[in-house]
């Protein structure tokens, strides 16, 4: 054991290096080898319940679901939620975000129910089990401690990209406010109702269903409540995980006092006073003489009430014989009443969008006969997006609106460019037009090449640089020292984490001695808009920028020289698609082969869609750039031949 830590590296601190990253790396692969076809089973059973709820949703008119919402909430709460309900479904139809809003509700509603159909069978473990309690507070106390999105990183790797990931990071975040508020709750119910239960000889089980579950239900609520928002909850012995303080005994609420007299074979809102002893009923402990209950199922039995018993605990409907007193409406029959309601409402609105969908589905026809288009390519195409990368989202989005012109559907999901080759080379995307060789993406070719293709380059000039303003008095980045107080002094970059900040930082600062001058990192919006205010204003000005960018379009701008070399030489950008995408879409293939952009082309379509238009509608600026270039499709497929 001595000599495997001894070859380890050591730190600054002089310790040996553990080598984390790799034990993890190792853990992972086995657990994703092993576990393949459990996890492939969970992702398919969430991935049909989302779809088939989505497709309720989504399927039928806006106005239809937002009706039936509306009369859920006014049968549940009353007109106010009712009214406010609407509106809110309304503006978000006025906005344009329905489509996204259904299916964040599908992905809510489908994570809640799962996350309490574990929380809730786990908190009445807890609560009934001490030792199940203390060793699960740990656990859900590092749940709530650690940000949702952090669970995205595991299950993206186990799951892969789609709402699975989602789904599962919802239901661990969202389980622990369900445990914490189902083992509170019926830790607080009263233990002298209990042992009443006990007496009348109700088992474990009808004591849970008929008293503990009803009386803790407030309670339980409260962590539906908490668990649909997703977040911690409230309350220092709920975060801490400390047990509740008991309360003060209190003499037990009409409920109570109901089904105590339910258990006795009688319904009634009797006083404790009223409530026969087992030994006032005839029934004895075992070890007593006299007249025994049996002992079945249920514990020990006592036989009818006497007479006076019974006439000791007034009927809930009727008035006590005598005192000339009306019975009061309790406030828990009303809420039955009112959930009743709720639920019948509820079922009547499944139901109806149900049907919907299924009509909608029927008068569709039968285009999934049909597996393939004329051209012989399949008819559904999935491309992956980098997030950020504006090159790619403006690629991207003409190829979607090309295709769709040829009959095509096409899918595009924005995802972090890990995530994007992972889908990639695990099939859950088609293809991807934003892979930058032979440096940015080196290491994800290294990592996924095997699992895909590659298609064609589109584009030869994408390098890293430091641009100045078109009419500054240099030309080069060696001169930019010496020319300092011409540009305030300062280099403004973006992100802190970004590639070309790095590569800045640790290799073109260092080369040509601007270590005095302030590099200022801030981000992409940021040191546009410093580029947008320097040039408006006729100063000089000094940023970090890459090729392709709709900046050179939109602003007086260009490249300083690096005869160093310091900022990595030109790149290109190719388009790769998951292994067997060339057999799939043959006709495709030579399309995206024939592929390729001047710099006047993408700075104009990306200058469009992000500056004019503001990044908001990609496909429409899309298409507003292929109705300014009518030419463009027809030249790309007579040289792609197709």
């Amino acid at each position: 054991m001595t000599a495997p830590i001894l070859a380890l590296e050591s730190t600054d601190q002089g310790v040996p290096r553990l080598p984390l990253g790799e034990w993890v790396d190792v853990a992972v692969d086995w657990v994703t080898t092993t576990f393949r076809g459990l996890f492939s089973a969970i992702k398919s059973i969430f991935e049909g319940a989302y779809d088939g709820l989505d497709t309720v949703l989504s399927g039928p008119p806006f106005w239809f679901i937002a009706v039936a919402l509306a009369l859920v909430a006014l049968f549940a709460k009353g007109w106010k939620l009712a009214v406010g309900t609407l509106a809110g479904l309304v503006v978000i139809a006025g906005v344009n975000q329905w489509e996204n809003a259904m299916d964040s509700l599908a992905l809510v509603i489908l994570a809640s129910v799962v996350a309490l159909v574990i929380a809730i069978p786990l908190g009445i473990w807890a609560a009934r089990n001490d030792r199940v309690s203390r060793a699960v507070r740990p656990v859900l106390d590092f749940m709530q401690t650690m940000p949702a999105f952090v669970y995205l990183i595991p299950t993206v790797v186990i799951f892969r990209v789609g709402v699975v990931p989602g789904i599962v990071a919802t239901v661990i975040f969202a389980m622990a406010p369900g445990v914490r508020f189902t083992e509170l709750g019926l830790r607080q119910v009263d233990r002298e109702v209990v042992e009443a239960g006990h007496a009348f000889g109700s088992s474990d089980g009808r004591i849970l269903r008929q008293i503990q579950l009803p009386l803790a239900m407030p309670t339980i609520m409260a962590g539906v409540n908490q668990g649909d928002h997703a977040r911690p909850v409230d309350g220092g012995h709920l975060r801490h995980g400390r047990r509740p303080r008991p309360r003060r005994r209190r003499r037990p609420g009409p409920a109570a006092r109901q089904r105590l007299a339910r258990l006795r074979g009688r319904s009634g809102r009797g006083h404790p006073r009223d409530v026969p002893r087992p030994r006032d009923l005839g029934v004895r402990h075992p070890l007593e003489d006299g007249p025994r209950g049996r002992r079945g199922d249920e514990g020990l039995t006592p036989p009818s009430p006497t007479g006076a018993a019974r006439r000791s605990v007034p009927h809930p409907t009727h008035p006590h014989p005598g005192d000339g007193t009306l019975p009061r409406a309790h406030g828990r029959t009303r809420m039955r009443t009112r959930t009743r309601r709720s639920a019948l409402a509820a079922s009547a609105l499944v139901a109806g969008l149900a049907l919907t969908a299924c009509a909608s589905e029927g008068g569709s026809g039968s285009a999934s006969d049909e597996e393939r288009l004329e051209n012989g390519d399949l008819p559904t195409v999935s491309i992956g997006v980098h997030s950020g990368w504006d090159e790619g989202i403006a690629v991207s989005a003409l190829f979607q609106t090309m295709l769709e012109e040829d009959g095509y559907t096409v899918e595009s999901q924005e995802a972090d460019a890990g995530v994007v080759y992972t889908g990639l080379a695990g099939g859950d995307f088609d293809v991807n037009f934003d892979m930058w060789l032979p440096t940015t993406h080196e290491d994800y070719l290294e990592q996924y090449g095997d699992d895909m293709e590659q298609l064609g380059v589109w584009y030869d000039d994408a390098r890293l640089t430091i641009a100045v303003n078109e009419d500054a008095p240099i030309t080069s980045i060696d001169e930019l020292a010496e020319n300092a107080d011409a540009f305030g002094n300062r280099i403004v970059g973006i992100e802190s984490g970004a590639g070309l900040t790095r590569i800045t930082q640790d290799e073109a600062i260092p080369t040509y001695g601007l270590d005095d001058m302030e590099f200022v990192v801030s981000s992409t919006p940021a040191m546009l808009a410093e580029l947008k205010g320097a040039t408006d204003a006729g100063e000089n000005i000094a940023v970090t920028l890459w090729r392709p960018h709709w900046a050179y379009d939109a602003y007086p701008v260009r490249d300083l020289e690096d005869p160093e070399g310091a900022m990595g030489e030109a790149e290109e950008i190719h388009t790769v698609g998951r292994t067997g995408f060339g057999e799939d879409y043959p006709t495709l293939t030579k399309l995206i082969g024939a592929f390729e952009l001047t710099d006047e082309q993408l700075f104009s379509l990306e200058n469009l869609m992000f500056n004019e238009n503001g990044g908001s509608d990609p496909t429409g600026s899309a298409q507003q750039w292929l109705d300014e270039n009518p030419d463009f499709v027809t030249d790309l497929k007579e040289k792609a031949g197709v």
